[in-house]
């Protein structure tokens, strides 16, 4: 059985009154997008649940609705797996490609000034999308940049790396170490006055 890692929505078939889109991670197309999207924090598996309302007029399509997942990321100050769940707007605008002739000479890379609403724009071929790359694309840029287990992590111990949230390592501090042991060193030789 082949694995679905695309949910194509053909544009004619889009109701007026809209069509609504309810997945789990249990939909392989979702999955897959969030996956993709999230990287190694869906290594020790994700929990996902999308609900979407598609719109379409003259062949401009709305996506709009939230995406729900929990990961389970790497902390980039203890290096332990955590639990971490967050909700993420879906939000898209697009237009059929090529369009007018500007969309036609920016895709060539030709003198085209970009003005604001091509920002809010993206372009769809043919007659349909695939909703999995705007929930891709949409949940990658939502991404945090930093991923930590607690607001208040302590790190690891550069010395002897252990993990500083369950407590104290026995390492003796270095006084001549951060970012004013130059100023402390300049004290101790004289060089500066109370």
């Amino acid at each position: 059985m082949s694995e679905r890692r695309s949910m194509e929505i053909i544009i004619e078939d889009i109701p007026e009154e809209g069509l609504a889109i309810e997945a789990t991670e249990d939909d392989q197309w979702l999955e897959f997008a969030v996956r993709d999207a999230i990287g190694e924090a869906c290594d020790e598996g994700c929990e996902a649940k999308l609900s979407v309302s598609i719109s379409g007029v003259e062949g401009t399509v709305t996506v709009d609705g939230d995406v729900d997942i929990v990961s389970h990321p790497i902390c980039d100050r203890c290096a332990v797996v955590f639990s971490e769940g967050g909700r993420f707007h879906i939000h898209a605008l697009m237009a059929p490609k090529y369009e007018s002739e500007r969309q036609r000479r920016m895709e060539q890379n030709l003198d085209v000034e970009i003005v604001e609403e091509d920002l809010e724009f993206s372009y769809y071929e043919g007659d349909r999308f695939d909703l999995a790359d705007v929930v891709r694309e949409q949940v990658a840029l939502a991404q945090r940049m930093k991923h930590l287990c607690r607001e208040d992590c302590a790190g690891l111990c550069q010395r002897c790396g252990k993990n500083l949230n369950e407590g104290p390592c026995g390492c003796p501090k270095e006084e001549g170490s951060g970012q004013f042991a130059a100023l402390r060193e300049m004290r101790k030789a004289g060089g500066t006055k109370n």
